[in-house]
């Protein structure tokens, strides 16, 4: 059934997102976004999805109704059946999302927010900026990619969806290498960067600090922390000096 889909383990979504979104296509079925905030202040966008007059004609077709209802109920009234479903006679044409706009902050913007945030994400903040990366590419910088002989760091090599980018190299100038010896903080592994509470940094909990950053400031909506959350950095495979190693 999958490969009658066409659907790739590699594409970042799942198949049973790809069949709805087929079957949608057909009218047999009619979705609607939805958006919510987890415990944990994440956004979360999901779709609810409900059968069309016409996809449940041809649900019934392949199931049969009555006698699962009289075994649930002991009601054979095809009525019944009908009220399991949102069967629509004519399903509305799927609307499209207006493109989400954003932008980078200024440097005025950035300056703005490192003077507000705590010490643990204005550390990771102010070295993207150094370093000319974007915050949550740092997520999961290691401090086995640090290359001391070189002062560069190595980030990861797989993106969050699985699919394999090219791994980067980024220098590491003289006023990130202060930054970047307080979060090691005497640690020989693991990532470089955690927050307040000794745990890693995600995108949902990197995101979640800035849009209060931003919101507690005023500032624009548009302005936006992109970056790509992913796999461990690979350690860089060659001799390295000995900063923080006893």
């Amino acid at each position: 059934m999958l490969d009658g889909m066409g659907w790739n383990p590699s594409s970042g979504r799942s198949a049973i997102n790809q069949m709805l979104g087929r079957l949608e296509r057909g009218g047999l079925v009619f979705s609607t976004e939805v958006e919510f905030e987890s415990p944990d202040g994440a956004i979360i966008r999901d779709r609810n999805w409900v059968l069309t007059r016409r996809g449940f004609e041809v649900w019934c077709r392949y199931y049969d109704f009555a006698a699962a209802i009289t075994e649930q109920f002991g009601d054979t009234r095809r009525e019944r059946a009908d009220l399991d479903f949102v069967a629509l006679d004519d399903a509305p044409p799927r609307t499209k999302r207006e493109p989400k706009v954003e932008r980078a902050p200024t440097r005025q913007e950035q300056q703005q927010i490192l003077e507000a945030a705590g010490k643990d994400f204005q550390r990771v903040y102010e070295f993207a900026i150094l370093v000319n990366a974007r915050p949550v590419d740092l997520i999961n910088a290691r401090i086995e990619s640090v290359d001391l002989d070189r002062w560069s760091l190595r980030l990861e090599a797989v993106a969050a969806s699985g699919r394999p980018i090219e791994e980067r190299d980024i220098d590491i100038p003289p006023k990130a290498r202060d930054i970047l010896v307080s979060a090691i903080s005497g640690r020989t592994s693991g990532v470089i960067f955690l927050r307040g509470n000794k745990t890693p940094w995600t995108v949902e909990t990197m995101s979640q600090a800035f849009r209060r950053l931003r919101q507690k400031l005023g500032l624009d909506p548009e302005i936006a922390l992109s970056g790509r959350g992913g796999h461990l950095a690979p350690p860089v495979e060659k001799s390295r000096s000995t900063l923080w190693e006893d």
